[in-house]
């Protein structure tokens, strides 16, 4: 897996990042995890928007003007209203709304938001690499080891976990064990900064072999 420095900008999700010593952790977290800033400006502008409409709507109360909307006054007596006017199942339906957008919101607070992406040890610092890269790379150890063509392989990076998926040639067994040891021993040297594994499938049915 080929390396760049995490200061170089590229466009191209496959390449891999390399962040120098200094600010390693900060370079890192920004490199594996997605901004909130995003949501944060969103959530803002919704909130700065009913205030500052409420606040409208106040001050042209006390001037005794029209409302823009609804006043006040007629804002507070339709929620004094509303248990009398809907039924049982419309106040549950919104009762499951409100909660429903209250999980959104402290989901997108508290989640980890992080990207596919993951770190490797390295003596110049710490390797970022995303999740495709290292299915690649698995793929095609995979397929050497089990000796077949790479469009016989098929991995995935889910989590610490890869499934390596291997279609073999028809009449030609692989060693599955022998397949899932090797690539544990190349994960290894990979020095990933959290435990991962492979794990390796055999699909049972056969590939015609060129």
């Amino acid at each position: 897996m080929s390396t760049t420095t995490a200061t170089e900008r590229t466009a191209d999700p496959g390449r891999s990042l390399v962040a120098p010593a200094s600010g390693t952790a900060r370079i890192v977290r920004r490199e594996t995890h997605r901004s909130r800033a995003s949501s944060s400006v969103v959530l803002a502008i919704v909130l700065i928007a009913l205030l500052l409409w409420q606040g409208t709507e106040i001050v042209l109360q006390l001037l005794r003007q029209p409302a823009l909307l609804v006043s006040p006054d007629q804002l507070a007596t339709w929620l004094s209203q509303v248990p009398e006017r809907t039924t049982q199942v419309g106040l549950i339906a919104a009762g499951a709304g409100i909660v429903l957008v209250g999980l959104i919101v402290l989901g997108i607070a508290l989640g980890s938001g992080r990207k596919a992406r993951r770190v490797l040890e390295s003596d110049r610092g710490a390797v970022v690499v995303d999740d495709s890269v290292v299915a690649d790379a698995l793929a095609r150890s995979a397929g050497t080891l089990a000796r077949v063509q790479p469009e016989q392989v098929f991995a995935r990076v889910n989590g610490r976990k890869a499934i390596v998926d291997i279609r073999p040639t028809s009449g030609v067994p692989v060693d599955r064990e022998a397949v899932q040891a090797g690539l544990q021993a190349e994960i290894a040297a990979w020095r990933l900064a959290k435990n991962f594994t492979a794990t390796v499938t055999i699909n049972p049915q056969g590939a015609v072999g060129v």
